[in-house]
Formats: C-alpha cells, sequence, structure tokens
C-alpha cells in the first residue's frame, strides 16, 4: 500500500511533442518513436470532438460524387463557405445549380458562393429545430431528393461539437429520409487533418501535459495562431496561475518552424522569466518537400518539390 501511494503521487517527466498539419510519413514515424519509449508523448495542438472509427465521418461522401450531386435536389451548408475551403466542392455546387432544380441552404454567416444561397442564420439553435421537425426547412427536406448536408470539421472544436454531430446522426433514423439515406458530408479544409485522424488517434494538449513534461517539442506549430494553445502556455507554462507549481528551469523547450516569427510570444516570455533553454530548430517549408497526405474526398495526394536549396541539408 505504501508503494502504490508512492507511485500514485510520483510525476513523471516526458518528452512531450506538440504537432499540427504533418504528413503521412512523419506521422507514421512519430507513432513507431511513441510506441518504443515510454516517455514521449504525442499531442495534437487543438482538440477535435470527434470518432475516427469510420472513414464516412472524416470526409465528402456524396458531395464529391458527381453522379451522385446531379441527382441531389437540396444542399444544406453548415459552417462552412466551400468557395474558400473546398473549391472543388463549390465549383460542384455550382454547375448542379446552373442545371436547374437545385436548392443550396446556408447556415452560417452570409457568403457570396458565386450562385444564390438561402441564409437559414447563424445560431445552432436553428440547427435543433430542424432536428426536432419544427422548422419550415422540414419540408424542403421530405420531399427533396438525395439532400446532402455538408459541415465544416472546425466546427467539432467547438465544446458542443460532439452534440451537434450526434444531432445531425439523428437524421439517420428520423422519418424525414429513408433508411438508405446517408447524405452528412464533412468538408477538412486543412490537406492533412483527414489523414492525420485515419492513422490515429491522437489526444489534444492538455494543462496537465505541462506541468509534467522535461522536454516540450513544438512540431509544426505556432502558438499565435492557436488560441486554444495560446491560452494554456500563457496561464499554465509560464505560471501565471496562483495553483501552478512551481516553474521548473531546468525544462527545454524545442521550436521547430519554417517561420521563427510564429512563437515569437513565447520566446520573448521564456527569457523574460529567465529561462535559456528554449531553441529554435529551422523547418523546410511545404513547397521543400515531398509529402502524403488524404484530401477531403479520401484521395491519396503527393506533393511535388518546387523549390531546391542545395546550399543547405535536409
Amino acid at each position: 500500500m505504501f508503494d502504490h501511494c508512492n507511485n500514485q503521487k510520483r510525476t513523471n517527466n516526458f518528452f512531450t511533442i506538440v504537432f499540427e498539419n504533418l504528413s503521412i510519413e512523419v506521422l507514421s514515424l512519430l507513432i513507431m518513436i511513441s510506441n518504443n519509449y515510454s516517455f514521449v508523448r504525442l499531442r495534437r495542438a487543438e482538440s477535435y470532438n470527434s470518432s475516427n472509427d469510420l472513414e464516412s465521418d472524416l470526409q465528402l461522401n456524396l458531395a464529391s460524387n458527381v453522379v451522385k450531386l446531379n441527382t441531389s435536389t437540396l444542399c444544406l451548408l453548415i459552417s462552412t463557405n466551400p468557395r474558400y475551403e473546398g473549391f472543388h466542392l463549390n465549383l460542384n455546387l455550382r454547375q448542379r445549380f446552373l442545371k436547374g432544380n437545385f436548392k443550396c441552404l446556408s447556415l452560417g454567416s452570409i457568403m457570396d458562393l458565386t450562385f444564390p444561397v438561402t441564409s437559414l442564420g447563424s445560431n445552432t439553435k436553428v440547427l435543433k429545430t430542424i432536428i426536432e421537425g419544427n422548422n419550415l426547412l422540414c419540408q424542403d427536406l421530405k420531399f427533396s431528393k438525395n439532400p446532402l448536408l455538408i459541415f465544416n470539421n472546425n466546427l467539432l472544436k467547438r465544446n458542443d461539437g460532439r452534440n451537434i454531430l450526434k444531432m445531425l446522426k439523428i437524421l439517420n433514423h428520423s422519418k424525414i429520409f429513408d433508411k438508405s439515406w446517408s447524405g452528412i458530408n464533412t468538408l477538412a479544409p486543412s490537406l492533412s487533418e483527414v489523414g492525420t485522424q485515419i492513422v490515429s488517434y491522437f489526444k489534444p494538449l492538455s494543462p496537465k501535459d505541462l506541468t509534467n513534461f522535461s522536454s516540450l517539442y513544438f512540431l509544426n506549430v505556432g502558438v499565435n495562431n492557436i488560441a486554444n494553445l495560446t491560452r494554456i502556455t500563457d496561464l499554465k507554462l509560464l505560471n501565471y496561475l496562483p495553483n501552478m507549481q512551481k516553474y521548473n528551469s531546468n525544462q527545454l523547450f524545442l521550436d521547430q518552424n519554417s517561420n521563427y516569427n510564429n512563437n515569437l510570444a513565447l520566446c520573448n516570455s521564456l527569457i523574460n522569466k529567465g529561462n535559456n533553454n528554449y531553441f529554435y530548430l529551422p523547418n523546410s517549408m511545404f513547397y521543400e518537400n515531398e509529402e502524403t497526405f488524404v484530401n477531403t474526398e479520401g484521395l491519396i495526394k503527393r506533393t511535388s518539390k518546387l523549390i531546391f536549396d542545395k546550399k543547405n541539408k535536409k
């Protein structure tokens, strides 16, 4: 019992790797390292309240099929702007609209998709009334043919993202559609998002991870661009909260990005607190590598190397 209590109170120091927007090759290598060494932890900078059990929950399904899209008469966009987040999908929707007998509805901010779109508002309560069957839109859904629902993957970053996904799946069991309907589509605006979730499930970075690490490795992550990571870093890592344990000056911070200014605020904060264990490791840019990704349509894409630098080593 005494040994058990000591193990519960013992603090383990981990080599924590925080990443985003990585290729399939780099992700596979990180998984192999974490499986062989127990002190290595892999964490995503942002959290997604989604499940990666089925590939149909991660990517476009019927919306990417031109034949299925031509048989549809209604499309509902939820918190997405395909003109900027999926231009190929937006072109397919525009071509389908020009053929006639097609209605496009939008739940979110007002936007210009180069073809007429009817706005339903920007509140999730509108979606709730649709699921409950208390909205006038339910009549259009009932009498439409092969309707499509497309929502942005970033919608799952919300605290209630998992509940919103459950509400959308309730439509599969409602009387509005038949049992063979599967028109829910997920649009991933990032090139690496679908491949990351297909490879494995990675836990998001939590405040607990910032209290029991010996080395923190930022891999292709910019603190200034991620609000959640900025807030956790400011409040936990820099010891601004009163209940935070004493800051350890021996902790090591590694930053591997293509731009030094991404984590410049973090670097300045650490230096001001008397910590000089901050190291910046230059990283090659997107156009300097040949990498493999899985896009939002489930297709494997291989990027081409466009910039060659013979002076610097890989």
